[in-house]
């Protein structure tokens, strides 16, 4: 399995900035537990760590034909530290299958390596803020109204009058 795909299946599990910090805590204790006394890394692997993540780094691990476990947690964390990251401030806190079907749209139409980072502006109404290397978008409900009126605003006023 050649590298950059092996590492994409970590990004799986790091969709969020928040579930990226998460992988990057379980990958530092399994990587602490190579250290330790013997079995210690498999027992990480059973109790430490999320069962997704667990199931995922094992077969990385087997798939990848892995010799060096210290030197992959070490790539990894690389992997997850040069991540970009889009901002998304929406109306709502979206979880479970909200933030699946937003991560699975940014997938395929921006591209992988890419870890969402969510906060919550009730006052948007619907809609979207973007901001990507850089640059920011302004997809709402409110920014629609705002420059809706503010260009038909003599027009209201005569229709009101």
């Amino acid at each position: 399995m050649p590298k950059k795909n092996m590492y994409s299946e970590l990004n799986r599990l790091a969709r969020t900035e928040e579930e990226r910090e998460s992988l990057k805590e379980e990958l530092q204790v399994l990587s602490a537990s190579l250290y330790e006394r013997e079995g210690a890394f498999e027992q990480a692997l059973a109790y430490k760590v999320r069962p997704t993540t667990g199931e995922t780094v094992k077969k990385l691990l087997v798939e990848g034909k892995v010799s060096d476990r210290a030197k992959f947690f070490e790539e990894a964390a690389k992997a997850l530290e040069s991540l970009k990251i889009l901002e998304l401030t929406i109306a709502f806190d979206p979880k479970g299958q909200s933030i699946e079907r937003i991560w699975q749209w940014v997938r395929r139409n921006v591209g992988e390596g890419i870890t969402l980072k969510f906060s919550v502006d009730r006052s948007i109404g619907a809609g979207a803020i973007v901001v990507y290397k850089g640059k920011f978008r302004n997809y709402s409900l409110k920014k629609l109204l705002e420059d809706y009126f503010a260009a038909n605003r003599q027009n209201l006023i005569d229709l009101l009058a």
